[in-house]
């Protein structure tokens, strides 16, 4: 692994942190965040990689990656009403900067993470709806012309999901 690696990788954790304060404090992932690390992931992996292939660590792996994160993150937001524009954005930058290879494993554990918060957020709604002046209810509650309704900021799991993809791809299973 390089540095120039190592520094996407630190990079793209960054950007999840940064995505997931804003999910959560406002429920909106901004466009210059997202956009701009596309851009750096794309043409950071050309400049320093070049072309190189599927699995290896150049452009034709980071477009790929946002190509497939892309696609799987917009058809879940296509098919439920859960996921935005900002996840799928985010999920497509997490996809170039990391390359195709750990974007697969990085998508997976975003699922699992996602499936593992949505099920305690089920099991725990009762008293978020309850609990006045909290800042889970802050994080987690949005008000709608209907009333109040629990939400997960999916920035959430897409970050703890790229920190699992970069700590455990060393890992051999």
């Amino acid at each position: 692994m390089t540095s120039i690696e190592i520094l996407l990788e630190v990079s793209m954790i960054l950007v999840g942190i940064v995505a997931a304060y804003s999910d959560m404090r406002r429920h909106v992932i901004p466009d210059w965040l997202t956009l701009t690390s596309l851009g750096i992931g794309l043409s950071v992996r050309l400049g320093a990689f070049g072309l190189a292939g599927i699995f290896d660590q150049g452009f034709i792996s980071a477009l790929l990656g946002a190509g497939f994160c892309f696609v799987l993150f917009g058809l879940i937001g296509l098919w439920g009403k859960g996921m935005g524009g900002g996840d799928i954005k985010l999920m497509t930058a997490v996809g170039a900067m990391s390359g195709f290879r750990l974007a697969l494993a990085i998508s997976m554990y975003t699922a699992i993470v996602g499936g593992i918060l949505g099920f305690a957020l089920l099991l725990f709604r009762k008293k978020l709806l309850e609990a006045e002046g909290s800042a889970a209810k802050a994080m987690f509650v949005t008000s709608t012309p209907r009333g109040e309704k629990v939400t997960l900021p999916y920035a959430l799991p897409i970050m703890l999901g790229s920190v699992l993809g970069v700590s455990l791809q060393f890992w051999q299973f």
